[in-house]
């Protein structure tokens, strides 16, 4: 499922793919669609690397809209991850507007120092106290891409003359992360020591398994056809993963300042958290549905109720109101009647809870009353 949302993960577009279909081909015909439906191209793209490719950065810049997507450094040309992570032109991140020592120039390496420093329990002098105030420096890179004949020809775009792709790349180190990372990559490299140690299989070589960090070469002393092979740590990829420790880095399209980029960035989570909601809450999946019309009804239903579940917790944070996913769903799927009356009135079979009071408060629709006729209902249904 490939799935548009707004800011506050309300679901605003989707479609259905082949699960062997590239994800990021997926992005241009949606958004494409998407800007049909709507009327309307005005609006930031905002996605992880996965779907930031070049491509759907291009689209994007060609239709004058912008774009802040997660940038890969791992997959950077390496002449161009040499300068970005250069030494040189880092300032300290301060979200406070009135902090003296915002976007203040900064050694990343003294950086790094001065915080080994404080974890190791030495003792720092009051300039090197003063800088473990802070979490994070940044970097700023301008580039300039060509977009190229291909794309174009793709698109179906014609142009007079070349023109190039202006874009900013944002550079994050945050210290914390770099002693989380170097940490859980450092208990792996021990896993990855003790596969060489004891010359076991190496198994899974994921991005998180220790078998990643392992080469595995035969060997022989008469030069004959190999029966025996030894493993050994791949020391370029050890260092190659390391050099990345606690960086991150964003491309965009807008001149904003980086804490502004940052906070939009965040709010992704509200679409994997809408992810984890179809799949957990409303069980997306397993879909046990087969024909591809079956198919599209479930996920169109599980869309809708995505849907209405986000407007009602959108309504709830309008009047103050906060709750958890599972105590929402759980008051509304305990909502029963049950009918009486020779089905002349509805008895409500549920009881009464801050939630339930809360959508009463929201929708004033009744959800309090014990009885409700059938009369009252249908000229709810008219007037919602």
């Amino acid at each position: 499922m490939g799935l548009f949302t707004d800011a506050n993960g309300v679901p605003i577009s989707y479609e259905l793919y082949h699960g062997n279909n590239n994800e990021q081909n997926t992005v241009i015909p949606l958004e494409d669609r998407m800007i049909k439906d709507y009327g309307t191209s005005q609006f930031i793209y905002c996605s992880d690397a996965g779907l930031g490719s070049l491509d759907n950065r291009f689209f994007n810049v060609l239709g004058n809209r912008n774009y802040i997507v997660t940038h890969s450094l791992k997959n950077t040309a390496k002449e161009e991850v040499d300068l970005m992570m250069k030494d040189s032109n880092w300032k300290i991140l301060s979200f406070d507007s009135k902090d003296e020592l915002k976007d203040k120039n900064v050694s990343i390496e003294k950086f790094k120092n001065v915080w080994s420093k404080k974890v190791k329990g030495e003792k720092l002098t009051p300039k090197e106290i003063l800088l473990t105030n802070y979490d994070m420096v940044y970097k700023v890179f301008p580039l300039k891409r060509k977009i190229p004949a291909n794309f174009l020809k793709k698109q179906n775009i014609k142009l007079l003359k070349d023109i190039e792709l202006e874009e900013t790349i944002y550079i994050t180190f945050s210290i914390s992360n770099y002693f989380y990372q170097s940490d859980i990559f450092n208990q792996q490299l021990a896993r990855a020591g003790d596969i060489v140690e004891k010359n076991k299989p190496i198994g899974r070589k994921g991005p998180n398994d220790p078998g990643r960090l392992v080469k595995n070469q035969a060997y022989t002393s008469e030069g004959e056809v190999a029966t025996e092979s030894i493993n050994f740590i791949d020391e370029k990829k050890v260092e190659k993963e390391k050099r990345f420790h606690g960086f991150y880095a964003l491309a965009t399209s807008l001149d904003y300042p980086v804490e502004d980029l940052l906070r939009i960035n965040a709010s992704r989570w509200k679409i994997e958290q809408s992810f984890r909601i179809l799949k957990t809450d409303f069980e997306a999946r397993p879909a046990f549905v087969y024909t591809e019309s079956n198919l599209r009804g479930h996920f169109a239903i599980c869309y809708i109720a995505l849907l209405l579940y986000r407007i009602i917790e959108e309504l709830f944070k309008k009047t103050g109101k906060h709750f958890t996913t599972r105590q929402i769903l759980t008051t509304l799927r305990n909502m029963k009647v049950l009918e009486a009356y020779e089905k002349k009135a509805f008895i409500s079979a549920y009881t009464s809870s801050t939630v339930l009071d809360a959508l009463e408060e929201t929708f004033k629709c009744g959800f309090d009353k014990k009885k409700l006729k059938p009369s009252y209902l249908e000229r709810l249904v008219k007037k919602n």
